[in-house]
């Protein structure tokens, strides 16, 4: 997304992201994890981290830097899809305005979007290809394969420079991304543990089609 992005901070699985928005109401820690729930499928929640440590996804901020937020956020799933190339990656909002909020979104740059993912929504739980007019519970996005071998290189090296264990900065659309191995220390940790539950009974009320598996 050609759109202003914070810069992340990642652990090195890529499976928690942290970034600082700045707005009207000064600066707020924001927190990006990445749940495996079912198999390849993996759960996207994100939230504020608070002053007393806690983790809250239903705050409202209302920092002014909403659209900011939100293209950050959709550009960490193009960074995990680069390392995890066959995952499907689950998201449903907190509250119902929220998970209009990402329709909403989804809707603005379906264009942009749909170059590099297939997207699904859950409505009636039957999951469907996404349409930008129906109201969905829940979205699915899958990366869309494509074979550039000079992209495919490009990251694997970086990967393989993820593996020294060392500080590093890179590029995902032009947002950069700083793997810092100090936030490994929340691998395995669940961060949103009412998101990560009702995205697994989301899924036994409505499974995912195996042929997208």
């Amino acid at each position: 997304m050609n759109q202003k992005k914070y810069d992340v901070k990642a652990s090195s699985e890529l499976e928690e992201y942290y970034f600082t928005c700045s707005g009207k109401n000064g600066n707020v820690l924001k927190v990006i994890q990445y749940v495996p729930v079912a198999g390849n499928i993996y759960n996207l929640a994100f939230g504020v981290s608070l002053s007393n440590g806690r983790i809250d996804d239903k705050v409202v901020s209302n920092n002014g830097d909403m659209n900011k937020t939100l293209v950050t956020v959709a550009t960490t799933v193009l960074d995990f899809t680069d390392k995890n190339p066959d995952a499907l990656i689950l998201a449903q909002g907190s509250t119902a305005a929220r998970t209009r909020l990402y329709r909403k979104m989804i809707c603005l740059n379906l264009e942009e979007i749909s170059e590099n993912f297939m997207v699904f929504g859950n409505k009636d739980d039957v999951w469907e290809p996404f349409v930008s007019n129906s109201n969905y519970k829940a979205f699915l996005v899958k990366r869309k394969i494509k074979i550039n071998f000079g992209e495919v290189r490009e990251v694997q090296e970086k990967f393989e420079l993820m593996k020294t264990k060392k500080v590093i900065t890179r590029k995902t659309m032009g947002m950069n991304v700083t793997i810092d191995p100090a936030l490994d220390q929340f691998s395995g940790v669940i961060l949103f543990k009412e998101k990560v539950e009702a995205a697994k009974q989301l899924l036994k009320t409505s499974p995912v089609p195996k042929e997208l598996i």
